[in-house]
């Protein structure tokens, strides 16, 4: 085949590729990890990589998109083994999901990775209710120390960072939740936007602001990502309701690509991505690149 005619199928297939991902997000499945729809009647990857296994009484319902999974008390939750990929969330990350909480509860999880909500550095996911109005976010740093300026800081909350933001949301509607860090900063999230910070480690700190936290980030390979359910010194902590579209990212999404997040078309997304990689194959095998 001419150089020529390489070149005009590489062109073709750059044209095919930005018409794609104009549809689904310019790119929003950048660095996702994994995300987890229920549109297929299980608790599968959509990536293929870190399934989830439905415990107890967890059930496929309506969800906000398609389905979603029902959890119901604390013997109700998805449980997703840790895989070598979520090891990516070290140095940044994404953490999202959408929630329809019937029943909250004190640190009861939407979505959790790690040992204990709170008490410590010794979690990596902590996004959960507080109670029916209130909600609570929050990360930890592998060295168990956030590393500001300020050594007061530094010795009341060590590398534990957690926030909680007051009258934000009401039982019996869907919220979407989600939680960013890009190696210096975390930054928390309710429906799209910027959550305001009512109480946290940060005592000084009010409002939209970013909050200083460290990479890297402790992962916790041991303990599973949890959607559902969360762990306290007594116990598990759960809430009722239905999440759908959880997704976790090796990335700081943006702003702007939080926004999109909550109205995004996972399945879609990756199929498209599917597509490209194969259309990308062939013609890369038959111009014999």
């Amino acid at each position: 085949m001419s150089l020529c005619r390489q070149m005009l199928m590489i062109a073709g297939l750059c044209v095919v590729a930005s018409v794609a991902w104009a549809g689904i997000g310019d790119g929003l499945t950048e660095g996702l990890i994994s995300a987890w729809t229920f549109d297929d009647g299980t608790a599968n990857d959509i990536k293929g990589r870190n399934n989830g296994i439905l415990r107890g009484d967890a059930s496929i319902v309506e969800g906000k998109t398609g389905f979603g999974v029902r959890v119901d008390g604390p013997e109700s939750f998805v449980e997703i083994p840790h895989g070598p990929s979520m090891d990516g969330m070290r140095h940044s990350f994404t953490h999202a999901a959408w929630a329809f909480v019937e029943k909250s509860g004190d640190h009861a999880g939407i979505m959790f990775k790690g040992e204990l909500i709170g008490h410590g550095p010794k979690f990596h996911i902590r996004l959960a209710t507080i109670s029916a109005t209130n909600l609570t976010y929050g990360s930890c740093t592998e060295s168990g120390t956030r590393g500001e300026i300020d050594p007061g800081i530094q010795a009341r909350g060590g590398g534990e960072v957690w926030i909680n933001s007051f009258n934000v949301y009401n039982e019996g509607e869907w919220i979407h939740i989600a939680q960013t860090a890009n190696g210096s900063h975390i930054q928390t999230y309710l429906n799209g936007v910027s959550v305001s910070v009512d109480d946290g480690a940060f005592e000084e700190l009010k409002g939209t602001d970013p909050h200083p936290l460290l990479a890297p980030y402790a992962v916790f390979p041991d303990y599973p990502l949890i959607l559902g359910m969360a762990l306290k010194p007594t116990g598990a902590t759960s809430i009722d309701g239905i999440i759908d579209e959880a997704a976790i990212f090796n990335r700081a999404l943006s702003d702007i690509e939080i926004a999109q997040l909550g109205d995004f078309d996972w399945a879609t997304a990756v199929r498209a991505e599917g597509k490209l990689a194969t259309t990308w194959s062939t013609i890369k095998n038959g111009a014999g690149l």
